[in-house]
């Protein structure tokens, strides 16, 4: 079970991969996506539809061009070939399990590339220097692991210093992390930090791009990127910055996004106390520890909020199946012979639960309670 699946069936796979086709080319970004969007019913009318068809729905000619090599260019078996091998499921604005708020943001991407699974559970971007201080590194393990143990996903781009230590401190505190990247999904950068996003997908967290396989991390990718990090969070948390960098773009993204954003002060010697005095001049919270976090963001029942769900069953047949699951594997059919269920009733009831994160799919259609 993956995360574009279950509930998000709106889609063909066909026209799932005809987004993927297009995403495949740089420049055929979000307004791309949103004027085919508004002139044509579907993608796979567009796929299937000449080029003097595009054009009489009002395609300008540019765009009509560009749709045409990427459709030449395209195979769309070796696309699902890749994306299938990868583990990589492809979330386009059009499904219901894209995330909410990041569709709120001014330009949000029309296609998430993700390996992993995206639960609903309240979130919080934590950003910062990649030149990380004994400071830096200890807020992080003080306030970014309560933040995990209280519930919430942690956010962050996967980058050296800041980002990468507060990754590991949800890893730690046995919470959920998501890491957006400014490469492609099957291939995270930095590569010192491979071992680290395996670790992420292996503990219930994503990875998430926008950019399609085997793109490389360029530099104008990051600023890019940085507006998904802050689109996806409730808050962005700002520890040890300079006055320029990107932690600060995402800083902004979540202002723009009208989110609120939080801010570690540090000494005035610092150059990593920059950044975030800054923030907090402009208007930015002061965090000194994570309940002022929690508290600004009404979350303080966060973690108990999530237990009560993951906990109480939404059906008979949940129940059924959560009684036989536990920390050892069990398989479809040996659910459907312990709970008398039709194999079919057990793979839909399974696959609903994975979504809400109540379960977990370790492969071989075999399943754990969380």
């Amino acid at each position: 079970m993956t995360v574009a699946e279950g509930e998000t069936l709106v889609l063909t796979r066909r026209e799932r991969l005809i987004w993927a086709a297009l995403a495949s080319d740089l420049r055929f970004g979000p307004k791309s996506f949103m004027t085919v969007r508004s002139r044509m019913p579907n993608m796979q009318a567009l796929w299937d539809q000449s080029e003097q068809d595009w054009q009489q729905a009002g395609i300008p000619n540019e765009l009509v061009a560009r749709i045409g090599e990427i459709r030449k260019a395209s195979n769309l078996e070796v696309l699902d070939e890749r994306l299938q091998s990868g583990g990589v499921e492809l979330l386009t604005i059009e499904d219901q399990a894209y995330p909410a708020l990041l569709k709120e943001i001014a330009v949000p991407p029309a296609v998430l590339f993700v390996k992993g699974t995206l639960p609903d559970m309240p979130t919080v971007a934590v950003v910062g220097t990649r030149m990380m201080t004994p400071y830096g590194k200890r807020v992080v393990a003080d306030v970014v692991g309560e933040l995990s143990r209280q519930g919430l996903v942690i956010v962050s781009g996967l980058a050296l210093g800041i980002d990468g230590a507060a990754h590991r401190a949800a890893l730690e505190s046995r919470g959920k992390t998501w890491a957006v990247l400014a490469s492609g999904v099957a291939q995270p950068y930095p590569a010192t930090h491979r071992q680290l996003a395996r670790d992420i997908l292996e503990t219930g967290g994503a990875l998430i791009s926008e950019f399609p396989l085997g793109t490389g991390a360029l530099k104008h990718h990051f600023p890019i990127r940085n507006r998904i990090i802050a689109g996806l969070s409730r808050a962005t948390l700002v520890i040890e910055a300079a006055e320029q960098s990107g932690s600060l773009i995402t800083a902004r993204s979540a202002l723009e996004a009208n989110r609120d954003v939080f801010a570690i002060p540090g000494s005035v010697y610092a150059p990593g106390s920059k950044g975030p005095h800054m923030l907090i001049q402009m208007g930015a919270k002061l965090v000194q520890s994570a309940d002022d976090i929690l508290q600004e963001l009404h979350l303080v029942n966060a973690k108990t909020e999530q237990q009560t769900r993951n906990i109480v069953p939404d059906s008979k047949e949940e129940a059924l199946i959560l009684e036989q699951l536990g920390a050892e594997p069990i398989t479809i059919d040996d659910l459907a012979i312990a709970t008398e269920l039709d194999a079919s009733m057990v793979m839909s009831t399974v696959t609903l639960m994975e979504m809400k994160g109540r379960i977990r799919h370790l492969g071989n259609n075999c399943f754990v309670r969380r």
